[in-house]
């Protein structure tokens, strides 16, 4: 058959018209699937399966279009024809032509889809990439009490805390600082603004309610960019269950954040250091005390107690109570049987728990004051930063009572900046800043430092005292004379932090009197065998310009291993134009191994 009767075949038996309406419909549905793919939610192949299904139909269409045709009597199979072959009419060649461009048009669309849909999985992929090389960030607000007495506050916060810690340990998540998390506590800010200041995707917060021995614990997961709940879980439980709970809360966290990690309902994230609910609630409490004058330290030191003699076995506390026995011993007069129980605490804690950060941190500590090897000093504080938990205790120990007694100065800068941009509403790196920049004569720096503190809401005084003489040299001295206001007529028995920042302030504003009446009250109780810090007095004798007795002094100090010398004078007196260059000063150094 010519070609030109071919055609005319195709025409008589309805094919064109067939090809031209499948075609036309075709399109039609093609379009209106790809209009009614998003707003509904159809996934993204669905236009491709209906392109797909388009072009497997029409040859299927053709075929059945040339072997059958539909008559008033029904479907019947086409007939051969017995007329003469005509000519070609331009209607006929038009149909063709509409035919090749609907066909060509539907393949083109079809390849396109194809195309966009490989560069959309190409995008998907790089993304998911980009995902998983970057960690997720989150912060762990402190849970709110709900308690009808209000008295469980700490609970919330402990409950809080060992979720974070246990976080911490998961590889993939960069978990936001305890202390500039828990600065939110009741401030009522919109979850935007905390994901902002804290620089993290995602926040979990929470409340607490006790009743009895029931529990109450509800848990959100909320993405900071949209504001949307990633879960959220109601556990109410016994009391005894408590450890489960915080479990289950961290796995909920890291099967949504990190899917793929596989997290099982079995595994341990969260560590469970005691059976005894009540010793663990009053550790919770101890570490909710924590950090102030002496008078807390004090309680801090009687909770932990109290929880180690209901369970001898819980280590944590025993790390704990080594923590605050050693802090206590910068502060409480006769500081070498606070160091010897110190040690002690954290030798039993050690001993049952290597990674136990709070007693490693206090061995680091005890070996920097009793001249150990750097070595193992260093290796200690590696372990401990390596452990992930208490990063702003490990930059603010490691700064102020390792490098900055030995005048490594830089080091200690870097570090502390560091934790200041991961924990930015810790005050700890900021004071351990102000009086690291002004030992390393970076006054500018100190006064930077200074400012920062006197913004920041909820300083403990004695924090301020800490940093008395940065405060003086840094544009604080309103500050001091209001806090030496609060605190009054000066007395034995006072934190040596006190006593510093009045020498500072005596000395600047030149009133010989009350340095001499500060001397002679503190060695009139020497003289009655009461324990007064070596290091304190030669301060006054460096304020008074009696270099000679200030390091006789500084030598008591040296033999008496008094902390004072360790994270005071070691670091401050090191840019002091007589005692620093005086090589009495240098021995002493020495003999400590805090040489450069």
């Amino acid at each position: 058959m010519a070609v030109s009767g071919f055609l005319l075949e195709v025409k008589r038996r309805k094919v064109f018209r067939v090809a031209l309406v499948y075609s036309g419909v075709a399109w039609l549905l093609l379009q209106l699937a790809d209009v009614i793919t998003e707003p509904l939610g159809l996934p993204s192949w669905f236009v491709t399966l209906v392109l797909s299904i388009s072009a497997l139909g029409f040859p299927l269409a053709i075929i059945l279009s040339w072997v059958f045709d539909v008559s008033p009597g029904g479907i019947e199979r086409s007939s051969t024809p017995d007329h003469p072959e005509h000519s070609l009419s331009l209607s006929l060649w038009l149909q063709v032509a509409i035919i090749l461009v609907l066909v060509l048009s539907v393949g083109y669309l079809y390849l396109d889809r194809l195309q966009l849909q490989r560069q959309f999985l190409d995008a998907n992929s790089q993304k998911e990439q980009v995902r998983n090389s970057e960690p997720s960030t989150i912060a762990v607000l402190p849970f709110l009490d709900m308690s009808a007495e209000g008295d469980q506050q700490y609970f919330g916060n402990g409950i809080a805390e060992e979720i974070l810690n246990a976080l911490v340990a998961v590889d993939g998540l960069q978990v936001a600082a305890r202390t500039s998390s828990f600065s939110f506590l009741n401030a009522n800010t919109p979850i935007t603004d905390i994901g902002s200041t804290l620089g993290v995707q995602h926040i979990l917060e929470g409340s607490i309610r006790q009743s009895g021995e029931r529990l109450r614990i509800t848990a959100q997961l909320i993405d900071v960019s949209s504001g949307f709940h990633l879960f959220s879980q109601t556990y109410e439980r016994r009391l005894e269950d408590i450890f489960e709970i915080q479990n289950e809360i961290a796995s909920e966290i890291v099967t949504a954040l990190l899917p793929h990690m596989g997290i099982e309902d079995t595994t341990k994230l969260v560590q469970q250091g005691t059976r005894n609910l009540a010793a663990h609630k009053l550790r919770l409490r101890g570490r909710h005390t924590f950090y102030g004058d002496t008078g807390k330290i004090r309680e801090t030191i009687a909770l932990m107690r109290e929880a180690i003699e209901l369970d001898p076995q819980y280590w944590a506390a025993w790390g704990d109570l080594s923590y605050a026995y050693g802090y206590l011993s910068f502060l409480d007069a006769d500081p070498l049987p606070k160091l010897m129980r110190a040690q002690r605490a954290f030798s039993i804690a050690l001993a049952n728990d290597p990674d136990n950060v709070p007693a490693l941190l206090m061995k680091a500590y005890l070996l920097t004051l009793f001249d150990g090897e750097h070595t193992e000093i260093m290796e200690i504080y590696q372990r401990a930063k390596d452990l992930g938990t208490d990063t702003t205790y490990w930059a603010y120990n490691i700064a102020w009572l390792y490098l900055g007694p030995q005048g490594r100065f830089d080091e200690a800068i870097e570090i502390l900046e560091l934790a200041k941009l991961k924990d930015p509403l810790a005050f700890m790196p900021r004071n351990a800043l102000a009086v690291i920049n002004l030992a390393a004569g970076k006054v500018s720096e100190a006064g930077e430092n200074v400012r920062e503190l006197l913004t920041m809401p909820d300083m403990p005084a004695a924090a301020f005292m800490d940093v008395g003489r940065a405060l003086i040299a840094g544009g604080g001295m309103r500050k001091v004379e209001e806090l030496l206001a609060t605190i009054g007529p000066a007395r034995v028995g006072e934190a040596p932090s006190i006593s510093n920042t009045r020498i500072e302030y005596y000395r600047v504003t030149n009133q010989a009197d009350a340095l001499q009446d500060l001397l002679d009250l503190l060695l009139a109780h020497r003289n009655k065998g009461e324990y007064v810090f070596p290091t304190v007095v030669a301060n006054i004798y460096i304020a008074q310009q009696d270099y000679d007795t200030a390091l006789d002094w500084l030598a008591d100090a040296v033999d008496a291993r008094d902390p004072q010398f360790l994270a005071n004078a070691a670091v401050n007196l090191r840019r002091h134009p007589v005692v620093g260059r005086h090589p009495r000063f240098m021995t002493l150094l020495r003999r400590m191994n805090l040489a450069e």
